[in-house]
């Protein structure tokens, strides 16, 4: 879906030529920074703006490029506090793994006065099993989160609420990635050691698999652009934990180097040769659940990988692509 004034704008379709959206400057140098310029223009624009502005950013800033999904968060946050969240949700964009919609969501729930039938109202309509059905139910984890105090227990008891697997796995999957995404303090509650995440996650049996899957994000925000040492700390979890860990490795690997995907190549070929396929694996579902368009992760992360995976990278896009309802 296009931004409300896209450049492809009715006007321009009709011969008539439309009114270009004026340069805007961001200085931001810090993720908070980013979130509260972007969120100001909601305030003095509207959610097409700032959705617009940031995909601009993320051309050519790779700080707002491998940092999108959070900032989107807090778009979508002052987007419903804007304007409520039907009209939130009006300005729905797939922009970096759907992070504007998630926000909205997050948001909404933490206001919900009965989130039992908030949570049946969020994501009606959309058919399953695809890639927007996925994000929203997905987003529901995360606002599950918000809505109970970061309650892991109470959240996912609300997941197997939803009405079938799908929407129960997509939902406990937005749980484990707001653990891994929480700020310090707030994870301090089911982290005491924050480094012990391996350990936390085998005592997990309840969502198990994506909680090693997110593992991988703490790693990274206390080891920053340490790629070889994430693969190499999930060496730590046994097992199919460790196929997980290393699965989650490729995700958070890409998410943070769409600009560089042969570098991420290279980082997952130092695991466990059985264990390569789990990280590409990882690593092009986020790039297809990123872009939400199969043709531009074939044309930029398979074509940039060695030739030994460009076959593999596209018949993984494929198969995602199919599974997700996705172009």
């Amino acid at each position: 879906m296009l931004p409300r004034n896209s450049a492809l704008c009715l006007l321009l379709l009709l011969g008539l030529g439309c009114t270009q959206t004026p340069a805007i400057t961001i200085t931001a140098t810090t993720l908070p920074e980013y979130q509260e310029q972007l969120s100001a223009l909601v305030q003095s624009d509207d959610p097409s703006i700032a959705l617009q502005t940031l995909a601009a950013l993320m051309e050519t800033d790779s700080f707002a490029l491998n940092n999108c999904h959070e900032i989107l968060h807090e778009i979508g946050e002052a987007a419903l506090n804007k304007y409520g969240f039907v009209e939130a949700l009006s300005y729905q964009d797939d922009l970096c793994n759907s992070g504007f919609v998630h926000g909205v969501i997050e948001a909404y729930f933490k206001e919900a006065q009965d989130i039992t039938v908030s949570m049946q109202e969020v994501c009606v309509g959309l058919p399953e099993p695809s890639l927007s059905a996925w994000e929203c139910y997905h987003g529901t984890g995360h606002g599950f989160m918000l809505a109970t105090g970061t309650d892991l227990d109470a959240s996912l008891a609300l997941c197997g609420e939803h009405k079938n697997t799908f929407e129960q796995k997509a939902c406990v999957n937005g749980v484990f990635m707001e653990v891994f995404t929480l700020d310090d303090v707030s994870r301090a509650y089911y982290l005491p050691a924050s480094a012990d995440a391996l350990t936390f996650c085998g005592g997990i049996t309840s969502g198990r698999t994506d909680c090693f899957t997110y593992a991988g994000t703490l790693y990274l925000k206390e080891h920053p652009d340490d790629f070889e040492g994430l693969i190499a700390w999930c060496s730590g979890a046994t097992d199919t934990d460790r196929a997980h860990c290393i699965a989650g490795a490729g995700s958070e690997m890409m998410k943070r180097s769409m600009d560089n995907p042969e570098r991420v190549e290279t980082s997952c070929l130092n695991a466990e040769e059985n264990l390569v396929p789990e990280c590409l694996m990882g690593a092009v579902t986020q790039a297809v659940f990123h872009t939400g368009n199969s043709a531009e992760v074939k044309s930029t992360v398979c074509r940039a990988w060695s030739s030994e995976n460009k076959k593999g990278c596209s018949r993984a896009v494929e198969l995602i692509a199919d599974r997700y309802q996705i172009e």
